[in-house]
């Protein structure tokens, strides 16, 4: 043991004594007739010497193994990542306690270079640790960092979410995100695979209300791609819904004006929806609520029988459509 070391125990020792001899005498009772008092003294000096042997530990020198995170540095703005480095290295490192000690419970990361397509792995350990810490061995040795051309774009978001809404009440419309697109930024090869950008998953259950709330971009490509933005405000408008039923006009589309005119039977269809409270009176009288039935459907039948399509007026939002009227019947009329 170093003089230091001995002078530093021998000097906790004595303040630890002299803390117990203190704490007796502010009792009013000695140790020699107080079993407490001794017992507290007995702890004291336990307490001591597990702290005088640590710190004689923490000051000798160890060989022990731990892994290390990466992070890459100095990419060129023109230049992006390819694929992803190992995310650690093993490192076998030497050195005294204390500094081991602060290494095992730190976020330490080393540094991967990349002005340099290969990085030595024992150089960079040796640059990213504290000077009295020796890295003895590094695996793998090296890293080769895949790069190419940087290229961007804008791609439109999608929206991950499962909305459960408690009837009668439903989503007025579909879900939109704010803003609709993110810029990504990246590898040439990776940018042009992207068509969109997905969002976490976003869960809300028995829902009554319309509601905002703020969504995270997923980080599947975390390290390869930048993006402009990391949340999107996802907006879901929620309303109370009713049902009803009408009949609606069938129109024949797309007729040239030579053609032949045809006759439906019947000529309006009755159909069964679900609509917002708001909307019902609307949608029970506007002509912008109709079914059609194209002219080359009719002219290419075989069958005597269509089935009509059903226009939806876009300011409405109508759901759980359901014609009830399924087929038509038609005829040619002759000039």
């Amino acid at each position: 043991m170093s003089d230091s070391s001995k002078s530093d125990s021998k000097s906790l020792v004595s303040n630890l004594v002299t803390a117990a001899r203190e704490f007796s005498v502010s009792t009013g009772r000695g140790p020699e007739r107080d079993g407490s008092s001794k017992g507290i003294a007995i702890f004291l000096s336990v307490v001591a010497s597990i702290l005088i042997w640590f710190m004689i530990s923490m000051r000798e020198s160890y060989s022990v193994v731990r892994d290390f995170p990466t992070t890459v540095v100095n990419i060129p703005p023109d230049r992006a990542l390819r694929a992803s480095p190992p995310a650690a290295v093993r490192v076998q490192l030497e050195g005294r306690g204390w500094q081991l000690l602060k290494l095992v419970t730190s976020t330490q990361a080393i540094r991967l270079d990349a002005s340099s397509s290969t990085v030595d792995l024992y150089r960079a350990t040796a640059e990213s640790l504290p000077s009295d810490v020796r890295p003895q061995s590094v695996s793998p040795p090296e890293i080769r960092l895949r790069m190419e051309e940087r290229s961007s774009r804008r791609v439109p978001v999608e929206l991950v979410v499962d909305i459960q809404t408690v009837p009668p009440y439903d989503l007025v419309q579909n879900m939109r995100a704010l803003p609709d697109s993110v810029a990504i930024s990246g590898a040439a090869s990776i940018i042009s695979s992207l068509d969109r950008w997905k969002t976490e998953r976003f869960v809300r259950k028995e829902v009554k209300e319309s509601f905002t709330a703020y969504v995270p971009l997923s980080d599947t490509l975390s390290g390869l791609i930048e993006l402009d933005l990391s949340v999107v405000l996802l907006r879901a408008e929620v309303a109370e819904f009713t049902e009803n039923r009408r009949l609606l006009d069938v129109k024949v589309t797309g007729a040239p004006l030579a053609a032949s005119r045809f006759q439906l039977m019947p000529d309006r269809v009755s159909v069964r929806y679900t609509v917002p409270l708001a909307q019902f009176e609307a949608s029970a009288i506007t002509d912008s609520f109709y079914a059609t039935v194209p002219y080359d459907v009719i002219v290419a039948d075989t069958t005597g029988r269509i089935a009509p399509s059903v226009q939806i007026p876009e300011n409405l939002a109508i759901k759980d459509l359901v014609v009830e009227t399924p087929r038509l019947q038609y005829y040619v009329i002759l000039e």
